[in-house]
Formats: structure tokens, sequence, C-alpha cells
């Protein structure tokens, strides 16, 4: 599948059913490898929950969501960021740029940020706070389908996206 990941936090929860031809990965977990911090995204279930940081997807291309609308709504403005030992994957709602150091996706690869106020993030989007000073490179996993788990390294056949990329921009 040649379709961009983005990442992305709401201030409220969405359900699965508005999410129909989307992907949405949430960090499981992160290992180390040398320089390399290996990140793992596993299937978000029940939609997506409100100030919870996700990767997403349109699996359709030519399909571009451009709005949508839920009533009823409860705005919840805290973060509920995913953190590991070596990531945390902070969500943000208002547009502004990525912090010096921090991990951001273009294009499916992840870069970080040399200095601040150059590379810009749009609102309700989230970015990686590298958590150890040594990591070099970030490497990722995303789970294919409901039985790829962390621990599965496409033993079963199923395929996974992924992509190393080095730490610069």
């Amino acid at each position: 599948k040649n379709v961009l990941w983005h990442s992305f936090v709401a201030p409220f929860d969405i359900p699965a059913s508005y999410l129909e031809g989307w992907e949405e990965k949430e960090l499981v977990s992160s290992s180390r490898d040398g320089e390399t911090v290996n990140l793992f995204f596993g299937n978000a279930t029940d939609g997506i929950k409100a100030g919870v940081p996700y990767m997403v997807r349109n699996v359709n291309q030519m399909d571009v969501l451009t709005s949508f609308s839920l009533e009823n709504v409860v705005v919840n403005t805290s973060f509920n960021n995913r953190k590991t030992e070596h990531i945390e994957f902070v969500g943000t709602h208002t547009d502004g740029y990525v912090p010096a150091g921090g991990g951001f996706i273009s294009n499916n690869v992840f870069y970080q940020a040399k200095k601040d106020n150059t590379n810009r993030l749009k609102g309700f989007r989230a970015y990686l706070h590298i958590l150890d000073p040594e990591v070099r490179s970030i490497s990722y996993r995303m789970a294919d389908d409901e039985d790829d788990d962390e621990n599965d390294n496409d033993g079963d056949g199923t395929s996974v996206d992924s992509s190393t990329a080095e730490v610069t921009s």
C-alpha cells in the first residue's frame, strides 16, 4: 500500500463507524538496538479516543476526507500521550512547530527537528519526544491485521509496513 501515514489526535472520541476506510494505529512498545529505537504500532480498537495520539491513514487513496461532522461530542482537551522507555508520542491540538529534538513523520519517514520553529506541525497532530539521547535513528512497524503483534516478526506471512530513517532533518 502506497498510502501515507499521519499522526493524529482528537479532542473527542471518534467511533469506529466513522472511520471506515481508515487504519488507526497506536504506539504499543519500543526497543532499542544500538543507536536505533524500534517502534511498534498496534491496531487501535473501538475507534479513536480523545487525547490519544495515533498514526492514521486512508487506505483508499481515491477518497479524500476534507471534513466530517459529529454531534453531541464531549470535548476533552487533556492528553493521554503514549510513552515507552525510549519515546513519548505527544499530542497537540493547535498548530505550531515540532520542538528541537522532536521526531515527526513525513512521507512515511521519521525525521528529527534539529532546531525550533523550522518543522511545522498542523493542529490535531502528534510528534515523538525522543527520551534517549543516544538514539540516532527510528525504525517502525505497523501491525497489518488483528493477529499481528509486536513479537510476530511476520512469522505467519502477514505483511507490516515498516521503515527505518536516520534521525536528521
